[in-house]
């Protein structure tokens, strides 16, 4: 991983550098699962990826060659590696519980069999694959993108006294293509229930980082949040 910063980029570089990546899985989203041109088309598709590709390594391309950062791997120094694991287990129970209490009445699991089905997650194989990559490769590459890089991004934008807007506009940010992908497959309250959940995953995510200053807190919560996120959707999926 990367060293965090603890002087963030001035203003305009911090522009460009939010300008440059933020919109880009946005983009990515619409051209793979939204436009009626290239929707589910190669040539959707290979924008996707490329969106994919351009997240990661946009991040590493500026630290390294325009701030002049140092390579590390996000040494949790301050600690916060039991908080992020308690703050997982409490997310996950949550989400579970109100699965438990709530699910049968505000989803429907055939909606997300048909979704499963279109995205070729609908085996058990295969979903298992998808898990364990959003699980534990995924989450990894989001907080190395959306908490360690665009939350410092937003700290070098916002005078100090007001450095604290960088959790809430950073989650935004980490929320809009989740919700544009959510629509395409989705309902609307599945849209937003979900999107209203990364919203707050951002949140703690972000406030995990800020305080913590390293990306494993958020990590290991985030691990586990998408551990009960992907029990609920084995249940929907295939619970009879």
């Amino acid at each position: 991983m990367i060293r965090s910063s603890r002087h963030p980029a001035p203003v305009t570089r911090a522009i460009l550098a939010l300008t440059l990546l933020v919109p880009v899985p946005s983009f990515g989203v619409y051209f793979g699962m939204w436009s009626e041109l290239t929707a589910g088309t190669p040539t959707g598709k290979a924008i996707y990826t490329a969106g994919k590709v351009w997240l990661l390594a946009f991040p590493a391309i500026w630290w390294f060659f325009i701030e002049r950062g140092r390579w590390s791997w996000s040494p949790p120094r301050r600690g916060g590696l039991g908080v992020g694991v308690l703050s997982g287990i409490l997310i996950g129970a949550i989400i579970l519980g109100a699965y438990a209490l709530f699910g049968g009445t505000l989803i429907d699991p055939e909606m997300v069999r048909d979704a499963a089905a279109q995205s070729g997650i609908d085996t058990l194989g295969w979903f298992l694959a998808l898990a364990i990559y959003i699980t534990f490769v995924n989450a990894l590459i989001e907080e190395y993108v959306w908490r360690w890089f665009v939350v410092r991004q937003w700290e070098g934008m916002i005078q100090p006294r007001f450095a604290w807007l960088a959790v809430p506009l950073s989650a935004l940010c980490f929320m809009i293509h989740h919700t544009m992908a959510l629509g395409a497959q989705f309902g609307l309250v599945i849209v937003v229930l979900g999107s209203l959940g990364v919203f707050l995953g951002g949140l703690i995510w972000s406030i995990l980082y800020t305080r913590y200053r390293s990306i494993w807190p958020a990590y290991l919560s985030h691990v586990l949040v998408d551990v009960a996120i992907f029990i609920v959707g084995y249940d929907l999926i295939f619970g009879f």
